[in-house]
């Protein structure tokens, strides 16, 4: 066992941790929080008692870079559970948003004018298989088993790529 190890093993912890703990004695500060006048006694006790029981076990460098690792790994998964779900919840109503309903395509909205510029391109209609028809059917009919997986795939890429970037 070297240094590192006994050093870890008479403090109780296991390798690998950094967690906060309490020391076992109070001591005196190192750098002891300047003497506000007119503070009362109970806010500079209070915050002499957090600055002298709390502190941080730390790691290695590289225990400390594993543990962030794995931290940001959680955050990204948990951020494209969250985005898939989120999209299946919301596609209907962003369809319906957008014009494309049960009853059809709504006059005026931003699905018509889509529609109508589809139809231009066409020669007067809308081919089967573009992007209006089949949001045209998404809208009318709902997400099917494939459309409900499509979208949630889309919504937690999309926001496991927004959680790794920001």
């Amino acid at each position: 066992m070297n240094n590192r190890e006994a050093s870890h093993a008479r403090d109780g912890q296991r390798l690998g941790q950094c967690v906060p703990r309490l020391r076992g004695r109070p001591r005196e500060p190192q750098h002891p929080a300047p003497r506000v006048q007119g503070a009362g006694a109970n806010n500079q006790a209070a915050s002499a008692l957090v600055a002298q029981t709390l502190s941080f076990r730390c790691c290695s460098p590289d225990e400390y870079r594993w543990a962030h690792l794995q931290m940001g790994l959680v955050m990204v998964l948990a951020a494209g559970t969250l985005g898939a779900g989120g999209a299946v919840v919301a596609a209907p109503f962003v369809l319906g948003a957008a014009g494309f309903a049960a009853a059809g395509i709504t006059a005026g909205s931003w699905a018509a004018g889509m529609m109508s510029a589809a139809a231009i391109a066409n020669g007067g209609a809308v081919a089967a298989g573009t992007t209006v028809a089949v949001l045209q059917s998404l809208g009318a009919a709902g997400l099917g088993a494939a459309a409900t997986a499509a979208t949630a795939t889309g919504g937690g890429a999309a926001a496991a790529l927004l959680a790794l970037l920001f």
